[in-house]
């Protein structure tokens, strides 16, 4: 894919380069500062320039600016001096920064590096307007019907748990309300999910009270059982899934009797202590069984 940004000239100090910002133009040639180079033996240099999802260009978009090339980095790779429209920026590698420069001329910036480094290089914070986007979340359902019994408190501090971890890399992790010290949801599982793309700048736990704001049901006592969220020109994203357990089985009601059962005889005073059974009456099964004395056969 070809680049917007041209050496036109270059020698061991001098170089001309052309501005994105204003296709076909050039920046007027300057010294480049001890200690820095516009031409690293390494294609790294602008292959991570090269292409809408390299990594400079998605750092790029993740603080709000437009397509940036690069105009000159530091001897060990960890700094680079990157266009932005008609602006300048810094890019450190150690934490994915990004510092405004406040001079529009490449020439006082290269003389200034020259002169004392980067120590003496007027800088400035990233106005308001260049944050990154809010996070997109989606809920598994809007019905809440479909909501889960679930505080939407404990998911929070679930979350804050889950993010007082590593948010420099890719992770996962499953919780208990255990790990919050509740003894509230027993066997419930929680699984939170983190992929931080190219942005470490994000507030993790933030995003998060986003999720469960939306994923909210019907009230704060209930929630969608899973959610998730995503910051599209940097590639992070998170989520979270709840697992609910099975509910218990009902123990049926009925007693099944199994075969035939032990034979017990009573006899007339056993049987006549019920009060509720009148002597007379306890003939009448025997009656019933062996047959009347008039039907029985000679």
């Amino acid at each position: 894919m070809a680049r917007s940004i041209t050496s036109i000239t270059s020698s061991p100090k001098v170089l001309t380069i052309t501005s994105p910002a204003k296709k076909g133009s050039v920046l007027p040639s300057f010294t480049i500062p001890p200690g820095w180079t516009s031409s690293p033996l390494s294609p790294v240099y602008h292959e991570e320039w090269d292409g809408p999802d390299s990594e400079g260009q998605t750092i790029a978009r993740c603080h709000g600016l437009q397509p940036g090339k690069p105009v000159m980095e530091d001897n060990e790779a960890w700094t680079t001096i990157f266009l932005s429209g008609n602006k300048f920026y810094i890019w450190d590698r150690m934490d994915d920064g990004m510092i405004e420069i406040v001079s529009q001329d490449i020439c006082e910036i290269a003389r200034t590096i020259s002169e004392s480094e980067l120590r003496e290089l007027a800088t400035k914070p990233k106005e308001e307007g260049d944050k990154p986007k809010d996070p997109e979340v989606k809920c598994v359902n809007t019905a809440y019907s479909k909501a889960v019994s679930v505080d939407v408190s404990l998911m929070r501090m679930l979350a804050n748990k889950f993010c007082s971890g590593d948010k420099n890399k890719k992770r996962s992790q499953d919780l208990t309300a255990k790990d919050v010290s509740s003894s509230a949801y027993k066997y419930y599982k929680f699984h939170f999910e983190l992929d931080p793309g190219k942005n470490s700048k994000f507030d993790c736990n933030a995003v998060f009270k986003s999720i469960t704001g939306k994923c909210q049901g019907y009230d704060s006592h209930s929630i969608q059982s899973q959610g998730g969220a995503k910051i599209d020109d940097c590639g992070a994203s998170f989520s979270y899934k709840i697992t609910v357990p099975d509910k218990p089985k009902p123990k049926p009601d009925t007693v099944t009797q199994h075969g035939l059962q032990p034979r017990k005889c009573h006899t007339k005073d056993q049987f006549g202590s019920h009060g509720d059974v009148r002597g007379g009456e306890l003939s009448m099964p025997r009656l019933d069984v062996l047959g009347s004395p008039m039907t029985r056969p000679n």
